[in-house]
């Protein structure tokens, strides 16, 4: 029941702010995610970090805290 609420919310964010105006897909949460653990990769390569060892900090950044919200 929250997740639709949620998901509805955040499209007329972006609908509202321009956030994928014009692109084939409307943008999801999803997206923000794989975005953030992209981008956090390649900063911690371009630093020269271990990212090996700092991966499981995106792992839990990234990970559901309660998944059966939206199961």
């Amino acid at each position: 029941m929250v997740c639709p609420i949620i998901h509805a919310a955040f499209r007329n964010l972006c609908c509202a702010i321009g956030i994928g105006a014009g692109a084939p897909r409307p943008a999801r949460i999803h997206d923000l995610r794989h975005s953030l653990a992209v981008n956090t990769l390649l900063g911690w390569y371009r630093a020269g970090e271990d990212v090996e060892a700092t991966l499981p900090t995106l792992s839990t950044t990234t990970t559901a805290r309660a998944p059966a919200i939206c199961g």
